[in-house]
């Protein structure tokens, strides 16, 4: 509560950006979610706390707005209705305890309001609005709504903004509403000409979208009256579940690109540039490469945008790193990293892009790997799990259900790790730590001053597993995606604890080989599952068969055998 209200001050007092503005929506549709979440635990209801936090969205996403628009006036007057309402909310009584959630698009896909922004836009010029209920949902679709309300409100709509939180299993989810505030939606959908359904996706199934367009549909309001404001134009043809197919097709959609609002606008890169090369989604990989055939495996959907700005012989790389408090974190990393000569300097942090000097050089390959890289390895891992320790403990229970869940169904072995989980956290040296989590050896760059681990800042605390962990995870890393055999395997280990006095992490390593391996053989099953191209699902196979293969000799070496761990094949 009291960020928003220092950032909403801010711009009140004229001191502000538009990313102060931004990161005022985006922290603001956090709270308001977990608000509601507070409320409609088992199902979605109305109360006045709840309406007034609507209100308080709008002004939000007007603040928004209007600084887009260049009106700072009327983004500091949106920005004093919304302290006043922000009062009324804390006057009648917040809970002690709201869980925070964390807007993936915010933070990890390049996902910016204004691109739903442009997106209302167009649906005014399309349709001529005169009312339309706006739906977000929940989470991030809390905040988005209030973008689209913003805009609709702006220009002469009269608009209501209403959230929901699709519930149910994965891939079959819809909302559920008590039952006098269905009715009440009802009547005020009746009464207006539009219901708009905002959410960032669709993502896999399509089922969150369509799931509230068809629980729409099922209480009898007209189709035609429906629009879909999302992130991108999925191929409804992929959703894996039926219904939201059918569905998918013959809802009106309206969405804005990333590069059509940001990137073309000239927000993200600085103009003067001789030429602006896109490396995402894998492309990077020819910039560095003489062929295909060295190419490690990508999944294009997982990565962050980036992209290579000329400036006469100096290139740059700009690579998302999120908008406010997550952007602000990975750039604080990266610039100690960076100071300490491990990953490449940063040149600045804007519009959620950190900005570095490109390292021209050359990925290190698992066939060349040798005591300099190991060497060079552990020292970055010492100092990683030095600087970047992070409070709290190891949830060691969950990561050994991760092992037994990813074994059982990749491996069809039944296995029982809870009494290695419990061990393994009474050892000394088991703390928690922002770990790389990306050890692969192509993320090593032989430069001209050096081996430069790229990558480094990014994977910390983002939405890949573990998140913060033990420091063993690294080692782990390192062992497996370099493919080091006994004689390297103990080299570096060695030499990570001579650096590091971590004097019990060969007690530890056994638990987190077999936590990254299960984990990864997750990963690259997941990866050929998705829409990616046939020479990364090669890859990807590839990978899976390894990761395979190594987790279960390693179940076999840990306390003897898998049926001391409680293991039978099925």
């Amino acid at each position: 509560m009291e960020v928003v209200r220092k950032l909403s001050k801010k711009i009140i007092n004229g001191g502000c950006d538009g990313e102060d503005v931004i990161e005022l929506f985006i922290e603001y549709g956090s709270l308001e979610t977990g608000l509601c979440d507070h409320f409609c635990q088992r199902r979605d209801i109305e109360n006045e706390v709840m309406t007034i936090a609507r209100e308080a969205a709008m002004e939000t996403g007007l603040c928004v707005y209007y600084s887009w628009l260049g009106d700072l006036a009327k983004a500091c007057e949106a920005a004093k209705r919304f302290l006043i309402l922000l009062d009324m909310i804390e006057r009648s009584g917040l809970p002690e305890v709201l869980v925070e959630t964390v807007g993936e698009g915010y933070c990890y896909y390049c996902l910016y309001p204004q691109m739903y922004m442009a997106a209302a836009a167009e649906f005014i010029k399309r349709e001529r609005p005169r009312s339309a209920v706006c739906i977000g949902l929940r989470s991030i679709g809390t905040s988005l709504s209030a973008a689209v309300g913003a805009v609709l409100g702006a220009n002469g709509c009269e608009v209501e903004l209403v959230t929901l939180r699709p519930r149910g299993k994965p891939f079959s989810r819809r909302p559920v509403l008590e039952e006098q505030f269905r009715n009440g939606l009802l009547a005020r959908i009746a009464r207006c000409d539009h219901v708009l359904i905002v959410d960032e996706g669709p993502g896999l199934s399509g089922s969150s979208i369509c799931g509230a367009a068809e629980y729409l549909a099922d209480c009898g309001v007209d189709e035609r009256k429906m629009a879909v404001f999302c992130s991108w134009e999925a191929d409804g043809d992929a959703f894996k579940n039926n219904r939201a197919r059918n569905r998918w097709a013959r809802l009106k959609k309206y969405f804005k690109s990333f590069d059509e609002v940001m990137l073309g606008a000239g927000k993200i890169i600085e103009s003067g540039a001789d030429d602006v090369i896109d490396i995402s989604g894998g492309k990077w990989r020819g910039l560095m490469y003489s062929n295909e055939e060295q190419y490690p495996a990508v999944n294009a959907h997982l990565e962050r945008r980036k992209f290579v700005a000329r400036y006469g012989k100096r290139r740059y790389l700009y690579k998302f790193a999120g908008l406010g408090k997550w952007g602000r974190a990975i750039f604080a990393r990266a610039n100690v990293l960076a100071d300490a000569g491990f990953s490449p300097i940063s040149a600045g942090l804007a519009n959620g892009f950190i900005v570095c000097e490109f390292e021209d050089g050359r990925p290190m390959a698992r066939d060349v790997i040798g005591n300099v890289l190991l060497t060079r390895a552990a020292e970055y891992i010492a100092f990683t799990r030095k600087h970047f320790e992070i409070a709290g403990e190891n949830d060691t229970e969950y990561l050994g259900h991760i092992i037994e869940n990813n074994v059982r169904i990749g491996l069809g072995i039944d296995v029982d790790v809870s009494a290695m989980a419990r061990e393994v956290n009474g050892f000394a040296g088991s703390c928690r730590v922002g770990v790389d989590g990306r050890m692969m050896s192509f993320e090593w760059i032989q430069t001209a001053r050096g081996l430069i681990k790229v990558d480094s800042a990014f994977h910390f605390d983002d939405h890949f597993w573990p998140g913060p962990t033990d420091i063993a995870w690294d080692i782990a890393g390192t062992i497996v995606e370099c493919d080091l055999d006994e004689g390297s395997q103990n080299f570096f280990v060695n030499e990570y604890t001579r650096l590091s006095g971590d004097l019990h992490v060969r007690s530890r390593l056994g638990f987190y080989l077999c936590v990254y391996l299960a984990v990864r053989m997750g990963h690259a099953s997941f990866a050929i599952n998705q829409s990616i191209s046939l020479d990364d699902a090669g890859r990807f196979r590839f990978l899976l068969d390894y990761y395979a293969k190594l987790l279960k000799m390693e179940l076999e070496s840990v306390n003897g055998a898998v049926k001391a761990c409680g293991g039978r094949e099925r």
